[in-house]
């Protein structure tokens, strides 16, 4: 018995001891048995001639984004005698390492695309060793910030919707004007006069993604058959619970945008159309992953703010954080990355933006142009004049430009003009142009009319 004991107490010494070399403390610090001083009396991440991190002799990790290849490592041991190396780990993998020398040093590095640690190590003379880490993410940001009053994107976001009991959704969107210039604000006023009257967003409108760099296309599902693609970097999905297609993937046609204003930089976007008319009073969900890869095959992140509402609470937190956090669990992550879903799940940390909207009811869509087409009807026809007749070409015999009086329903240029129950309201006539083109077939039969009303921009002219 006292034999089984000395092994039993054996094996549980070796365990314990073998336990304690393997602990992460004991592999960062090496401090059992050994001695030296560890510590850095400065570390600079070096990008364009601007330090990275704000750096502590007490604070052993950093983090932070760019897009820069490469950067300017310099670091000073405490110990001028101690040795110092890094390493750079990609996926828990060593893809590179080097020696900064005696007492310290600097070199030029690269930076490995997507996420990295750089793990720097103090060794002194005495055997111990200290890391010191920085986790570097060369990437792009999908941008996502609701404390920003400036950005809209993502858009539609369910972060819009304030309750409202009187409406079939019993929500009403509400917008911000965002601090922009006089034009622009008097542009999403007078798109807000309207956009106030609604429950929910458009079952049928594109949905926007703004992206710090320009998209590599490849990496993107372009087409409706793509994007339902079991590894598609944006999907769409249905999460009303209610609905028979709940969890299910929705195709799409995505256009990628880059482009500027004058003088102003070059503004990146994903514009996302559904390819089938979605649902009334549904909940949608738009999912980017870390997948989507910018031009020079930088993968896709979350920005500071999605990465707060994908974590869990802190005290302090911005309002904003805790509602989108609010809107997306459970009934949107929980949905996204249920295992039910199989191969259509989108894992958790692979997340780059997630956001939900949520659709307005259809029930008065037809009101108001009927209302229209009825006061039209019930008026005498339009007075015309014509301003000039000339020939056509080819099969064209002639070409009549002229006006007529049209109705007007809307008010101070922009806005539909409403009576007190809702109903489109004529304010009076204005003049519109016409062009009328009379083919040669004219002259020895009966012809079919056909309108055109060409695009903005375009010209009438088209017609022929």
């Amino acid at each position: 018995m006292r034999t089984e004991t000395r092994r039993t107490m054996a094996r549980q010494t070796y365990g314990l001891a073998f336990a304690l070399i393997l602990s992460p403390a004991f592999l960062q610090s090496g401090q059992l048995s050994c001695s030296g001083n560890t510590t850095l009396s400065s570390l600079e991440f070096e990008i364009d001639g601007e330090d990275q991190i704000a750096f502590s002799p007490s604070v052993k990790s950093y983090e932070l984004g760019t897009s820069a290849s490469s950067a300017l490592l310099r670091a000073t041991a405490s110990d001028a005698s101690a040795r110092v190396r890094y390493q750079w780990y990609v996926a828990g993998a060593l893809v590179d390492e080097g020696e900064l020398g005696v007492g310290g040093g600097e070199v030029t590095t690269d930076i490995p695309l997507g996420e990295a640690t750089l793990r720097v190590r103090v060794l002194p003379s005495g055997g111990a060793f200290a890391d010191y880490t920085i986790d570097v993410c060369r990437c792009g940001t999908a941008f996502y910030d609701r404390t920003s009053p400036v950005r809209l994107a993502p858009f539609p976001d369910d972060f819009w919707l304030i309750n409202d009991p009187t409406t079939p959704t019993g929500k009403r969107v509400l917008l911000q004007v965002p601090p922009r210039e006089a034009d622009v604000g008097v542009l999403f006023a007078a798109l807000m006069n309207e956009t106030i009257l609604l429950d929910g967003f458009s079952p049928i409108g594109g949905a926007v993604i703004e992206l710090s760099d320009e998209p590599d296309p490849s990496s993107l599902p372009m087409t409706p058959s793509a994007s339902l693609d079991p590894s598609a970097s944006l999907r769409l999905y249905d999460v009303t619970p209610s609905s028979p297609t709940f969890g299910e993937r929705v195709p799409f046609q995505l256009t990628a945008i880059s482009r500027a204003l004058p003088g102003q930089a070059v503004n990146h976007a994903l514009i996302l159309y559904p390819a089938v008319t979605l649902d009334s009073r549904a909940t949608y969900a738009v999912v980017l992953t870390k997948d989507a890869l910018t031009l020079d095959q930088r993968p896709y992140q979350p920005s500071t703010f999605m990465k707060a509402t994908l974590s869990s609470p802190v005290g302090g937190e911005a309002a904003e954080v805790t509602r989108i956090r609010d809107l997306l669990f459970p009934d949107v992550i929980g949905v996204v990355s249920s295992p039910s879903l199989g191969s259509d799940a989108v894992p958790f940390d692979s997340i780059a933006l997630v956001a939900r909207f949520s659709t307005r009811s259809t029930d008065d869509l037809p009101l108001t142009p009927l209302s229209m087409r009825e006061q039209i009807h019930a008026m005498p026809p339009p007075s015309y004049q014509v301003t000039s007749v000339s020939p056509g070409p080819g099969d064209v015999a002639t070409i009549v430009r002229g006006t007529f009086q049209a109705p007007n329903f809307l008010e101070n240029q922009f806005f539909i003009a409403r009576d007190a129950g809702g109903a489109p309201r004529m304010t009076g006539t204005v003049n519109v142009p016409f062009v009328f083109a009379l083919p040669n077939a004219a002259a020895s039969g009966p012809v079919p009319v056909v309108m055109f009303q060409h695009g903005s921009p375009g010209s009438s002219e088209q017609v022929w």
